[in-house]
């Protein structure tokens, strides 16, 4: 994994660790960052920032920004999706399976 990534998500520490004895939090951060490393065209993240910290959601906002992806989905809850920080260009809402 990139050295950068590493730093940029504070995931140094957890190094030496299996996946399985990350915090719900560090988990979505390794991922992201194992995905990152890949440099993909295409992103779908589902919930992307649910049990990370307002500042790592802004530094893992800012990485996934930073793609140049063609396509970026996130899928987030109601109250999460309101989050100014997200830099995303179009919102659209879904409600009981519905598009609004």
């Amino acid at each position: 994994m990139e050295p950068l990534l590493i730093d940029t998500l504070a995931l140094r520490p957890f190094l030496n660790r299996r996946v399985s004895e990350l915090s719900g939090g560090f988990l979505r951060l390794a991922a992201l960052a194992a995905t990152l490393c890949v440099e993909p065209s295409w992103l779908v993240l589902d919930e992307p920032f649910s049990a990370i910290d307002i500042l790592k959601q802004m530094v893992a906002t800012r990485l996934v920004a930073e793609l140049n992806a063609k396509l970026l989905v996130f899928a987030l809850p109601e109250a999460e999706g309101e989050t100014p920080h997200l830099g995303c260009n179009r919102v659209l809402k879904l409600s009981g399976g519905r598009l609004l």
